[in-house]
């Protein structure tokens, strides 16, 4: 059964509340290992791969500037899960590549875009050598930081 808070709360005329009953936040068994390094992430994968699925998750990740100025952020995202001593790890990559301005055309050679492809291409066939399956999308762990 989870933990109950009993915290009491002083209320503006100073009397004092009855206990709050919230639930503790649930335990996880979970740990992430984040990478930003391509090299780095592929060298994890080849060496302790994923023994939960054979799959390993990629895709792109676009993201608004956050001081509101016309530029899109774009950064390859790759994660998979491991499970090593009772513990699921999720491994992933999340590295940027570059944040072209929106709407401008960006196929010039070595474009953010090429860049990006070239990546998940990479990827890609690392993770085939591998015998891996590759999915779209991102394992979600609720927390996003650097808006990746």
């Amino acid at each position: 059964m989870p933990e109950r808070s009993t915290d009491r709360t002083t209320t503006l005329d100073g009397s004092r509340s009855p206990a709050l009953e919230a639930p503790a936040p649930p335990a996880t068994d979970a740990v992430r290992v984040v990478f930003s390094s391509p090299d780095e992430f592929l060298q994890e994968l080849r060496r302790r791969g994923p023994n939960v699925e054979p799959l390993l998750r990629l895709t792109f990740r676009w993201t608004r500037d956050e001081s509101g100025a016309p530029i899109h952020h774009l950064s390859v995202v790759a994660g998979y899960l491991r499970r090593a001593n009772g513990v699921v790890m999720l491994t992933s990559l999340r590295h940027y590549v570059g944040g072209p301005w929106a709407d401008a055309p960006d196929n010039a050679p070595g474009g953010v875009q090429e860049r990006a492809a070239s990546l998940r291409d990479r990827i890609e066939q690392e993770a085939g050598a591998l015998g891996l399956e590759i999915a779209a999308g991102a394992y979600d762990t609720g927390a996003a930081p650097n808006g990746c």
